[in-house]
Parts: C-alpha cells; sequence; structure tokens
C-alpha cells in the first residue's frame, strides 16, 4: 500500500550496485576519507510502480493499492478520542 500522490520519483538502487560502491569507497582508502559519494539507480520510479515491479518479480502474488491521503482520517470518525 502507497498512501498520497508522490510528486517525484525516487531513482532506486540495487543492493548488490550499493555494495559495490561501499566496496570500492573503503578498497580506495584516503583517497574516498570524508567524500560524499552520491549513488542512484538508472531510472525514477514512483512508489506505486515500484511496488508493481517488486511483487512481480518477487512473485508474491499481491496487489499493489494507492491509497489517497484523506482516506487515512476515516478510521477518526469512528474513534472515541
Amino acid at each position: 500500500v502507497s498512501f498520497g500522490r508522490q510528486r517525484n520519483p525516487i531513482w532506486w538502487l540495487a543492493g548488490e550496485d550499493y555494495a559495490k560502491t561501499v566496496v570500492a569507497a573503503v578498497r580506495a582508502g584516503q583517497r574516498s576519507a570524508g567524500r560524499i559519494f552520491t549513488v542512484q539507480g538508472p531510472e525514477p520510479l514512483r512508489m506505486p510502480d515500484a511496488l508493481r515491479r517488486f511483487n512481480a518479480v518477487a512473485q508474491t502474488k499481491k496487489i499493489s493499492v494507492s491509497v489517497p491521503l484523506w482516506a487515512l482520517s476515516v478510521p477518526a470518525l469512528f474513534s472515541d478520542e
């Protein structure tokens, strides 16, 4: 489930690619000390698209649902507090 509308996509990164970057930085020793590495994936995806893709690859047999933010306030209508 994703909540609300995501205006800007996220540049997802595979764990293996992130690990390769970390290993390269560690091997570089002092050359990478104090540096900030910006790492991003090859294409931007919004959360609903990423969830659908994950469910397809992982074969979870689950569906992806997007819920508008206002729907989160509905349970409050039935709450005493």
